[in-house]
């Protein structure tokens, strides 16, 4: 079953597929036309509209959740932010530093990972981004979770000690690196991203003056597959570039 307040996502086609919170008796309504959601739904189900259009109730990825926020600022693309968890020392219960909130979109997959017994400490100079990142982090109902606050990290460090996980996401990822240092367990991981050359070698260069190790930089390129039946090839269009990923362990 599904329990008021999740949410939800209804699926028609790929050109027609929203996350909805689900609440008994409530409306959607979109261009093939309007659902009365019902008292009772359980996922799987099959809701047709008012135009006889049909929606599948699924259960939201990850991506669906990260490309869905309300934005404020670019986000992380799903590509690059699952590259970052494979490759990080983040688990259930852990404590994530996190500067560069945006839009909170990575902040939300932190703090799904983290689960109810974790925390995620996210920190922005910017104090409209940091609401925006609120609203879309309640929406997501994982506010006991995250620790929002507005804070200049290169100049006043993190504030927080024994971090199992940091994640940088500023222009200049340098002057975070050695608050980084003093805020993060021995043998745990930071990733770093920027989107230039120029960024990454200030940033390596940074990191090993402060003896990080393990130092690995990659960039992630995604192109889909067009499936149909007698037409399998790939889509003229894909998400090349976006930015590059540096991923290092902290001694």
């Amino acid at each position: 079953m599904v329990k008021e307040g999740e949410i939800i996502y209804l699926y028609n086609s790929q050109k027609a597929s929203y996350p909805i919170v689900y609440k008994p008796k409530g409306f959607f309504q979109c261009h093939l036309g309007k659902i009365t959601l019902p008292e009772k739904l359980c996922w799987g189900d099959v809701l047709e509209t008012t135009k006889n259009h049909k929606f599948f109730v699924l259960k939201p990825s990850l991506e669906d959740l990260v490309l869905n926020v309300r934005r404020k600022t670019n986000i992380m693309y799903p590509k690059d932010i699952g590259y970052i968890i494979m490759n990080s020392t983040i688990r259930d219960g852990a404590t994530v530093i996190e500067v560069g909130t945006g839009s909170g979109a990575m902040t939300s997959v932190l703090a799904i990972i983290v689960g109810p017994n974790g925390k995620v400490f996210s920190f922005d100079k910017n104090e409209v981004h940091l609401e925006n990142a609120k609203k879309n982090i309640e929406r997501y109902g994982l506010k006991d979770r995250v620790v929002l606050q507005v804070r200049d990290v290169a100049v006043e460090g993190f504030g927080v000690e024994n971090a199992d996980c940091g994640i940088i996401d500023l222009p200049e990822p340098w002057t975070i690196i050695p608050h980084a240092k003093k805020s993060l367990k021995p043998g745990s991981s930071v990733a770093i991203v920027v989107p230039t050359v120029e960024q990454v070698q200030e940033t390596f260069k940074s990191l090993k003056q402060h003896n990080f190790t393990r130092i690995k930089c990659v960039e992630i390129l995604e192109r889909e597959i067009y499936i149909r039946e007698g037409i399998t090839r790939p889509k003229e269009r894909m998400v090349s570039h976006t930015v590059y990923l540096i991923i290092a362990y902290n001694t």
